[in-house]
């Protein structure tokens, strides 16, 4: 059992931003990733001999050099292809790194976790070829390994946008790209937008290279369904209007053997939910999240937060909200000088106002419309893990109170390996489709330990001390997982 002073769950922007902030200030600290080094899916560096384009991902490297160099290594252990399985009473994290279970105590705990695609159900969703965005991204950016040699990009959002020049790049016949939103859609934000010259810049350097690479990319259009046998084949695509709902008679079929969908991100918000901090929800950020103060520090004294575990708002955003964690925690420890802090915050904290306004803009541009639920069929299946389709979770719709965590005791949804990490928000809108009541009245899922997979042989060899501590915490998780969800008129929630 290791300690340290502050702990960093996640090596992406915010969290290795929050990691120089805190060494600089002589915190001791130790960085947790499930990666092999720091970055996260931001900063992923190719593998050696993959090659890819150059411009904004350039800078991107440029950027993650200037913040590693921040970092005061003698004060920073880094431990890598590292997961946290459980946060327990007494400021104990429960680790899982290569079959075997550490525990490493804190003083303060950053999370740090980001975020990941947000899952959207259609006919075919689950067919091997058919994968997020994010995944065809980190498949040919950090492995060289195309997705398919024909892809199709459709979804919402400028992530697209870099993911299809990776793609090209790397080799792959980039079908076409397809943006569900209107360009006159965007033209109200045009003026909250005005200024923000690198960001259009880099929007401007993907569109070209697309245009160079001869990807066309086609606007209110999304895929319908996903076709094939043992794998993907075709798609069928379709036309929709203002708020998604697919236009019928526009239909149209194409030749693919891979599809990335990126329709944004939720945030991984496990640790936070299983450490019993106050969450409220936040459609526009992502859903439930953290309530944090200014300084990042969440409703658990011990507990801040950093980047989009806070809500989404991109790497620029993390990185600020990474810088007020790092020195906030570091400043509860008496590691910095209160004036000196101070100053710092004042400053980070107005370029974080700056650019979440920004961020927000793009959020609320591209958020995700109603239509989309339109494209589930009772066929389609909903929870992975447990094969239920859409047919079975309506079928519990009055026999049961219009609550999540009954959903998921009695329909089952959620209980597999993701832990609704893929199902959560799809299952959740459904619900609240066919009661007619808002996500946050249906309340918060709840988040138990393990939150990642753990082998029952690694915990067979926990030794001695690290069993009877877990054992002798069980009760207090209990008390926590079982009070309950407490939820008031403001929808926030806390365990």
């Amino acid at each position: 059992m290791e300690s340290t002073d502050i702990a960093i769950v996640g090596a992406g922007p915010g969290g290795l931003a929050a990691a120089a902030e805190a060494t600089r200030a002589g915190a001791q600290v130790v960085l947790i990733d499930e990666n092999d080094g720091p970055g996260g899916q931001y900063f992923r560096l190719r593998r050696s001999g993959v090659s890819g384009p150059v411009g904004p991902a350039t800078r991107t490297m440029e950027l993650k050099s200037r913040l590693l160099k921040e970092i005061d290594s003698s004060r920073l252990r880094g431990l890598y292809h590292t997961s946290v399985w459980g946060v327990f009473p007494g400021e104990m994290l429960a680790l899982e790194r290569d079959g075997e279970i550490d525990l490493l105590k804190f003083r303060r705990l950053i999370v740090a976790t980001g975020a990941y695609d947000r899952p959207v159900a259609f006919p075919g969703w689950t067919l091997p070829g058919v994968m997020t965005a994010g995944a065809a991204q980190a498949l040919v950016k950090g492995s060289g390994v195309l997705p398919g040699r024909r892809v199709l990009l459709a979804g919402s959002g400028p992530f697209l946008l870099p993911v299809a020049e990776e793609l090209a790049a790397a080799g792959a016949t980039v079908v076409s790209v397809l943006e569900a939103t209107r360009p006159r859609a965007w033209l109200p934000c045009l003026a909250r937008i005005w200024g923000r010259w690198e960001q259009i810049a880099e929007g401007y350097h993907y569109m070209m290279a697309l245009r160079r690479a001869g990807v066309p990319v086609r606007f209110a259009r999304i895929v319908k369904e996903a076709c094939g046998g043992d794998r993907i084949s075709e798609v069928v695509t379709v036309a929709v209007d203002a708020q998604w709902h697919p236009l019928p008679g526009t239909e149209e079929r194409l030749a693919v053997d891979a599809v990335g969908i990126g329709y944004g991100f939720l945030p991984s918000t496990e640790i936070t939910r299983q450490s019993g901090c106050t969450h409220h929800f936040d459609e526009l950020r992502g859903g439930w999240l953290p309530v944090h103060d200014h300084e990042m520090r969440t409703s658990v004294q011990t507990i801040l937060v950093a980047g989009e575990a806070a809500g989404i708002g991109g790497a620029r955003v993390a990185m600020l909200q990474g810088r007020i964690a790092g020195v906030t925690a570091a400043r509860d420890l008496d590691y910095r000088d209160a004036s000196t802090t101070d100053r710092r915050l004042r400053t980070v904290r107005a370029a974080l106002t700056h650019q979440r306004a920004f961020a927000d803009v793009l959020l609320d541009v591209f958020r995700p419309r109603p239509g989309l639920l339109e494209l589930v069929t009772d066929e389609t299946l909903i929870c992975r893990c447990e094969e239920i389709p859409a047919s079975q979770i309506a079928r519990y719709q009055t026999a049961w109170p219009s609550d999540l965590r009954n959903w998921k005791g009695v329909a089952r949804p959620g209980m597999g390996l993701c832990q609704g990490r893929i199902c959560g928000r799809i299952i959740a809108a459904l619900v609240a489709r066919q009661t007619g009541q808002q996500e946050q009245q249906l309340g918060m899922p709840t988040a138990r330990p393990p939150v990642k997979p753990v082998s029952m042989e690694a915990l067979a060899r926990l030794d001695v001390q690290a069993e009877q501590y877990v054992l002798s915490t069980a009760d207090q998780m209990r008390m926590i997982r079982d009070s309950g969800h407490r939820q008031d008129a403001g929808g926030s929630v806390s365990a």
